[in-house]
């Protein structure tokens, strides 16, 4: 299927660099951006006008690797290449340093059903729980390898970390894994999502064009699926992400660096459409909360052949937003 009904953001409100991380607000089309320009932008999404307006913007002191909503909107935790994690107060529009990592941050999540601890996971080689209410770090946890990354939806939360290393964690007794485990998948992890429905489990991307649905039970194990994706004549590209439709949790969405972003379904194990021919690499992706559209980057994302697309002047930063449409059978599943 075709891109080419997508609309982009305009040319003065794109990041100068590669866009490293999407998420939507939880509660309206309010999306964040993080990208390599040291920046985290703000931007209101008016789906119906395909109109785009930025909201407001805050920066850190170097390339920030991650950022996430809390579950109620009212604050957006970011995570920089120089370890600082910032929160951001949505209502004030002010933006405080909760804390510092011995390397980057890769990746934050919201590990308490109130908003107030933040999880980060970071180059490290730990995960660490911050206390907002008194801006500390209330426990460090060793990982068995850099985080490379990690998502909770309350109370499973996932990290994926270097040589394969999978960390369950329930956040109900957030302070050691709940299990250790290995991606089935042979190449190193890109992307994770948690997928709690019907069973907790989560989906991995990784840098062989293959993604997997795994499960935290051993007994599911004969639930696992793993399926082919992001290939051009057979030539893998890396899945850069996973991620699940809010309204519709057994549909997900894969994005990689062949171009192409595609909806599949993980009850029946189907295709359910495909889109390709995008101009570079998806760098990053998310859906908004009613699944109505799907929002993705493209840029460089120093995979193979990358450097080539670069200089071959093919490559350009850019925001899209795909409205869902019937053709995506999203809602008919």
């Amino acid at each position: 299927m075709s891109w080419k009904k997508d609309f982009d953001l305009p040319v003065l409100e794109l990041p100068g660099k590669t866009v490293t991380k999407l998420d939507f607000h939880p509660n309206k089309d309010l999306l964040a951006i993080a990208s390599f320009d040291n920046s985290v932008r703000l931007l209101d999404v008016d789906i119906r006008n395909k109109d785009v307006n930025k909201v407001s913007e805050y920066s850190h002191a170097k390339s920030v690797l991650a950022c996430k909503w809390g579950s109620d909107g009212t604050r957006l935790a970011s995570g920089c290449v120089d370890g600082v994690l910032k929160v951001l107060d949505a209502g004030t529009g002010q933006t405080l340093d909760i804390g510092k990592h011995d390397g980057a941050i890769k990746a934050v999540a919201w590990a308490s059903q109130d908003d107030q601890i933040v999880a980060t996971g970071s180059w490290d080689k730990t995960l660490k729980y911050w206390d907002l209410r008194s801006a500390t770090c209330i426990q460090s946890l060793p990982l068995p390898g850099k985080c490379l990354s990690m998502d909770a939806t309350f109370p499973l939360m996932v990290v994926a970390t270097a040589d394969r290393h999978i960390q369950i964690f329930d956040l109900n007794n957030p302070m050691q894994p709940y299990r250790e485990t290995y991606s089935s998948l042979k190449w190193q992890t890109r992307s994770v999502c948690t997928v709690v429905d019907p069973e907790y489990g989560y989906l991995l991307g990784s840098l062989e064009g293959r993604a997997v649905l795994s499960y935290c039970e051993p007994k599911n194990i004969e639930k696992t699926f793993t399926f082919k994706c992001h290939r051009i004549n057979d030539k893998p590209y890396a899945v850069n992400c996973v991620n699940v439709t809010p309204e519709f949790p057994h549909v997900v969405a894969t994005a990689g660096g062949d171009g192409s972003f595609s909806f599949w379904n993980i009850k029946t194990r189907r295709q359910l459409s495909t889109h390709t021919g995008l101009p570079g690499p998806i760098t990053a992706a998310c859906f908004n909360s009613k699944a109505t559209v799907y929002a993705y980057a493209t840029g460089a994302d120093f995979c193979e052949l990358d450097a080539v697309r670069k200089y071959n002047g093919i490559e350009k930063v850019n925001v899209h937003f795909h409205p869902i449409v019937p053709e995506d059978a999203i809602a008919r599943e």
